[in-house]
């Protein structure tokens, strides 16, 4: 059996399952569970930087879409953080913050320069 992750299986996804198995007594007792919290799965901090540099797009994206329409600002966008998605899936955080700057940047100075005409 197989479980594609996205298309082309791209996605890192966490999948958990159960299993149960019957056992006959007696038998060693098992080792003692960490607290539910440290079993959490766990995200680098990175990660929240590059989510909210991802919103931080999405919020100048409307301020694009109100000078040049909004497939225009749609377009530019995708076109522009294409290479931030990718990293995001490949798990390149920090990449990810960097290219996300780097696009926020070049749409700031485009939206500044399209709102003072």
């Amino acid at each position: 059996m197989s479980i594609e992750h996205g298309h082309a299986n791209n996605f890192e996804n966490d999948y958990s399952s159960v299993a149960y198995w019957y056992q006959m007594e007696p038998h060693a007792p098992f080792p003692q569970l960490l607290p539910a919290q440290e079993r959490l799965p766990r995200f680098p901090e990175a990660f929240f930087v590059a989510d909210k540099k991802k919103a931080e797009l999405d919020q100048l994206g409307d301020r694009l879409a109100a000078r040049i329409g909004i497939r225009a600002a749609m377009q530019a966008i995708r076109d522009l953080a294409a290479g931030a998605g990718v990293m995001l899936q490949q798990e390149r955080f920090e990449d990810a913050c960097d290219e996300y700057d780097r696009v926020l940047r070049l749409l700031n100075t485009m939206v500044k320069r399209l709102e003072a005409k």
